[in-house]
């Protein structure tokens, strides 16, 4: 199941672009990884083909778009790290690794689980006319830890 990607999310510095980031950072190897592999990683491991695919689909991703679980999400990204690797014939990683990375990712942050995604999504960081930027609703802890 595709993992649905917003445009907002994809913004410089931000959510997807920063997942990839904090991947990279904290790849397993010590083959480094560049931050546009880490991102090709990451779009498979949401369901996607590669980063183009995420970007292009993210222009038409719909506030309805059905949200796996965060479980189900760290899983497919721990499969899409683990073909990666696989494919690259990198030796000496284990599960817990990968594990451990996949926990590291701020996946949480996503647009898709913020609860204010409904309806609201045209919205973020748009200025009203009365030139005020408008603000994201607060989550509580528990609506943080709604989708585990």
């Amino acid at each position: 199941m595709r993992f649905p990607i917003y445009t907002f999310d994809l913004t410089p510095k931000r959510r997807f672009k920063r997942i990839a980031n904090v991947l990279r950072r904290h790849w397993p190897i010590a083959n480094d990884i560049s931050h546009m592999t880490a991102q090709e990683i990451l779009a498979r491991g949401l369901g996607y083909r590669d980063f183009h695919d995420v970007s292009q689909s993210s222009k038409n991703c719909s506030p309805d778009a059905p949200v796996p679980t965060l479980p189900e999400v760290r899983d497919n990204v721990s499969t899409s790290i683990f073909q990666f690797l696989k494919s690259s014939n990198a030796a000496g990683i284990d599960d817990s690794d990968i594990e451990g990375l996949v926990m590291l990712l701020p996946l949480h942050e996503l647009l898709a689980f913020h609860s204010f995604r409904q309806g609201q999504t045209a919205d973020i960081g748009k200025k009203h006319s009365h030139g005020s930027k408008v603000k994201k609703k607060k989550k509580s802890a528990g609506a943080a830890r709604g989708v585990i």
